[in-house]
């Protein structure tokens, strides 16, 4: 019968080579933990470049890890589907802001103006 020697004789090698990849690998993850922070009196469902990424109660926030991206455009929605925010973000500009995103107040629709006429 054969040692456990004879049929894994590089089994150091193995293990320092498993050791390392997942050290490299969990070092370099390109992802980060990001808030979304519900500031509103209403529950809202995000969606990150129109996929559904969290849905929030009023004055909740949550945490997601999210990989690494070049530009992302978050939207919130109302229970009624309609946007109450719209953010564009880059990854470094996400980082600047803290790695939150805060929704805190409905878009409104800009006032329709009146031109006199004369």
């Amino acid at each position: 019968m054969r040692s456990s020697r004879e049929l894994f004789p590089a089994s150091p090698l193995v293990l320092l080579i498993v050791v390392l990849v997942l050290f490299f690998t969990s070092a370099c993850d390109p992802s980060h933990a990001v808030t979304y922070d519900n500031e509103t009196d209403m529950a809202i469902t995000i969606y990150k470049n129109d996929k559904f990424s969290a849905s929030l109660k009023p004055m909740e926030e949550k945490t997601f890890e999210l990989i690494e991206f070049s530009e992302a455009t978050f939207e919130a929605t109302d229970s009624g589907g309609r946007v109450v925010h719209s953010e564009t973000f880059t990854w470094e500009k996400l980082g600047d802001a803290g790695w939150r995103i805060v929704i805190t107040e409905s878009v409104q629709p800009s006032p329709t103006s009146s031109v006199p006429s004369g």
